[in-house]
């Protein structure tokens, strides 16, 4: 049953972006009688990484265990074709990212064969490849939203955090520039315990206000280099700094812009794909269900929704607030060489094992 805050937030949330993307409407007025009627689950968001290579050598990448030099990333043709397989399962927005996606040549043809005319197409940056011809490029390709990482309203801290030099300035830089072409940027931080209680989570934050830009705020995880990492976890208290700021009207987190629950939608209603084709729930949890060089996403999909850590939308972060989903989730993974872990290796889901 939807409250009236659930009815509120859907509306605070959503209705900016059905005026910013008209073509999309169609497509939510769809996906919610497929939720709401038919009692069917309907993706909402694909994290789709198109490329591990990277200039920066960032101190919290997630991605730092995933990539593969003996594996060749998705061809234009199979990242076209995996792209229309998430668009066929009711996704809205596909995000473009890395590694550092403006690293792809092809990054354009694939960010206009996502439907951009019914499609909400986002692009992730570091900032450092935004040239003004890159960004005229990409509004001619119909991308909506440029997210841009930043760490630290410091430019030392943060270019230091990114290991080179000038990443904050291109990164504001290349903010403007994509809010004159008539994209929206969007800029993206981690806060940290650290970050909260120094008050460098809120100064961003402010920052963000200041130059007239919505912020997407994560929490930090213990996975890739901050594998083994709790120290800087949120507390409990952190936590209500971290949702206060969320509340901000230029302020959000991924968990707030669910379909009906605000929480995390990983697995249910958002998915992350690899350059390789893998598939696993969110690009923090590093468990693959499967490879679409070998299986439909609609197949992986169902058997991802079949297990019960990823069959509803979760309170909160689990990676980031959930000691018990850590042990349970992450442990089999910590300390490998290499990842992601097939599903059928990981204990969780061996009892219920289901070959592809």
């Amino acid at each position: 049953m939807i409250g009236p805050y659930e009815i509120s937030r859907l509306v605070r949330k959503h209705g900016r972006y059905l005026w910013l993307f008209p073509g999309i409407v169609p497509r939510v007025l769809s996906n919610y009688v497929q939720l709401t009627v038919l009692r069917r689950p309907v993706l909402r968001t694909v994290e789709f990484a198109l490329t591990y290579r990277c200039q920066a050598k960032c101190a919290h990448c997630s991605a730092h265990y995933l990539g593969d030099a003996t594996r060749a990333e998705a061809t234009t043709a199979e990242a076209v074709d995996w792209a229309r397989q998430c668009l066929d399962l009711g996704t809205l927005n596909v995000n473009l990212t890395g590694g550092e996606a403006l690293m792809r040549d092809d990054l354009e043809a694939i960010a206009a064969a996502c439907r951009p005319r019914s499609t909400v197409v986002s692009v992730a940056s570091n900032g450092l490849m935004l040239t003004d011809e890159r960004v005229r490029r990409l509004r001619k390709a119909g991308v909506g939203i440029v997210t841009i990482s930043l760490d630290s309203t410091n430019p030392l801290v943060h270019d230091g955090f990114r290991g080179v030099k000038g990443c904050h300035d291109a990164a504001i830089r290349g903010a403007v520039k994509v809010r004159d072409a008539g994209m929206i940027p969007f800029l993206c931080a981690v806060a940290t315990s650290s970050t909260i209680r120094s008050g460098e989570t809120e100064a961003l934050s402010d920052l963000a206000g200041e130059l007239g830009m919505t912020m997407t705020l994560q929490t930090a995880c213990p996975v890739g280099k901050w594998t083994g990492n709790h120290a800087d976890l949120l507390s409990p208290e952190d936590r209500k700094v971290f949702y206060a700021l969320t509340r901000r009207p230029h302020m959000r987190w991924e968990g707030a812009t669910n379909y009906l629950h605000e929480g995390c939608p990983a697995g249910v209603e958002k998915l992350y794909i690899s350059p390789y084709g893998d598939v696993m729930p969110c690009p923090l949890m590093h468990i693959r269900f499967w490879n679409l060089r070998e299986e439909p996403l609609r197949a992986i999909w169902r058997r991802m929704t079949s297990k019960d850590r990823f069959d509803r939308v979760k309170d909160g972060c689990p990676l980031a607030e959930d000691s018990g989903f850590q042990k349970e989730i992450l442990g089999p993974l910590n300390g490998r060489a290499t990842l992601p872990m097939d599903y059928r290796d990981h204990p969780r889901f061996q009892e219920r094992r289901q070959d592809p």
